[in-house]
């Protein structure tokens, strides 16, 4: 007979995090591979507490935290920017191998040589028996009673530069050219990603939440940024194997066939229509060999998501693809006459059904008492509401939702200075613009004093900092209409429940807006 457990309740799962991680002394400089095996042997062992690491020098400290998360089994790895209650992450990754870490923790301090640490023994970290320690590789070694030692080397980039001078296939071929082996980073206003190279040839790439190929092939397009190319060892993770020829050459396809679709009219708040409801199967079969000659099935699915009122955004949300895979498809089905783009959705045919008469001002009354009078935005207390409403959901149905902390500010680009709060008139545009492009279904607020919050339902994590680097884009694109010579300026943090967390503490902590 298996035993039934009694899932741990909310408050209880708060009481065990906020026990909080195994410190470990500080140090100078990031952790080594050695550090960062010797951190997970720690918190496999100890499930219920994670392991944590500071270093850096005053005021630039970092911490790095790793945590089981019990009710997955996953491993996560957390960089945070400060020390306790001030720390705010920089990024969170789910893994088992320290190896990979490293390679995260390389890219995001370029300037440091990690060479192997030699870890002191505290009261802090036990040395486990052998027998738990049978689970780990051999190149796990024990921590000894020495002191902690490190070097630091300044790494300088081989070949470095601006996309708006050199576009980046042009970079890829001359790094296969002179075969080099390492990372390339590119990094711009809102996103950064990280190539790695053996001999000339892309092994592994990393770029907003997506890893492999079809990250690649997006990031070919990319227009603005600077890069950097760093000589290093090879990357041990491999999830791209198909020639560099063939990846451009899609990369070259896939940019063509996403500027055509926006020449089309296709952009976020337009919507997505079929011009023929009544086709049969055959004759849809029948177009589609007209076409680019997309996988036919996935096609079959994809168009029979469109319900004529539904605008882009949502419909790519409701997909779960990336973009590398439903542009073409997209694209095709325009090219087919199957699809159109229209800036209203196509009414819905009368049912012919007496309608109850309700009167919709008491529901617009309990709103307005929800909303601040000045902006006309959710306040403070409603947000929390809603936020308890949808960890309850959470709780009994197991839908994940997610939680986007903005931090806007007014430059005015006439005056010196920092940036200022936003001004009720601001805050008012913001709204209008912010409206445009979420979802009818999701909550926009005050948080605190002067910040903002965007409570996105039926969200995981990836979809969420997808829409949220979208977001901060739009909103500081251009200066807001009616605000003279201002431009916004924005840092936003996000995180979901339960991909990151899974108590509304860790979920507004881990939310909290980057530096």
């Amino acid at each position: 007979m298996r035993e039934t457990k009694t899932p741990m309740s909310f408050l209880k799962r708060r009481e065990a995090e906020d026990r909080g991680p195994n410190q470990l002394p500080p140090q100078d400089s990031p952790p080594s591979l050695k550090q960062l095996q010797y951190m997970l042997q720690e918190t496999l062992q100890q499930s219920s507490r994670g392991t944590q690491l500071t270093f850096g020098n005053p005021p630039e400290l970092y911490s790095m935290a790793v945590f089981r998360d019990r009710l997955k089994g996953e491993v996560h790895w957390a960089l945070y920017r400060g020390a306790g209650n001030a720390a705010m992450m920089i990024w969170d990754q789910p893994s088992h191998d320290p190896g990979f870490i490293q390679q995260l923790i390389t890219a995001q301090f370029p300037g440091y040589d990690l060479k192997p640490v030699t870890l002191r023994t505290t009261d802090a970290f036990q040395i486990p028996h052998q027998s738990e320690r049978s689970n780990f590789s051999e190149g796990v070694s024990t921590p000894q009673s020495e002191q902690s030692t490190s070097m630091k080397m300044k790494v300088k980039p081989t070949f470095e530069g601006d996309l708006k001078n050199i576009q980046l296939p042009n970079i890829l071929q001359s790094i296969a050219m002179s075969r080099g082996t390492g990372r390339l980073e590119i990094e711009n206003v809102t996103e950064s990603a990280t190539i790695f190279f053996s001999e000339g040839m892309p092994i592994h790439c990393v770029s907003r939440g997506l890893e492999g190929e079809n990250s690649f092939v997006e990031l070919v397009c990319w227009e603005e940024g600077d890069f950097r190319f760093y000589p290093g060892a090879k990357h041990d993770q491999v999830t791209i194997k198909r020639r560099l020829d063939t990846l451009l050459m899609e990369g070259s396809a896939f940019d063509d066939q996403y500027r055509a679709l926006k020449k089309l009219g296709a952009n976020d708040s337009t919507f997505i229509l079929r011009t023929n409801s009544a086709i049969s199967e055959g004759d849809f079969i029948a177009a589609l060999k007209k076409g680019t000659g997309t996988d036919p099935e996935l096609t079959k699915i994809i168009y029979q998501r469109v319900d004529d009122r539904c605008t882009m955004h949502d419909f790519v949300r409701k997909l779960n693809l990336t973009k590398p895979q439903w542009v073409p498809i997209v694209f095709n089905l325009v090219s087919c006459d199957l699809i159109k783009f229209s800036e209203q959705p196509l009414e819905a045919p009368s049912a012919f059904v007496v309608e109850t008469n309700i009167d919709w001002s008491q529901a617009a009354a309990a709103e307005r008492a929800l909303t601040r009078s000045d902006t006309l935005i959710f306040a403070y207390p409603a947000f929390l509401f809603f936020l308890k409403n949808e960890v309850l959901r959470w709780e009994r149905f197991g839908r994940p939702f997610s939680v986007v902390l903005l931090d806007l500010a007014i430059y005015p680009f006439d005056e010196g200075g920092t940036p200022q709060p936003l001004s009720l008139e601001a805050a008012r545009a913001v709204a209008e613009r912010l409206g445009k492009l979420k979802r009818k279904t999701d909550i926009f607020a005050h948080y605190e004093t002067f910040g903002f919050a965007l409570l996105l339902l039926e969200t995981d994590g990836e979809s969420a900092r997808t829409f949220a680097a979208r977001l901060v884009k739009a909103l500081t694109a251009e200066p807001l209409g009616g605000i003279l010579r201002q431009q916004v300026v924005a840092k936003f943090g996000v995180a979901c429940i339960p991909d990151d967390c899974t108590t509304l503490g860790s979920l507004l902590t881990r939310a909290r807006p980057l530096n």
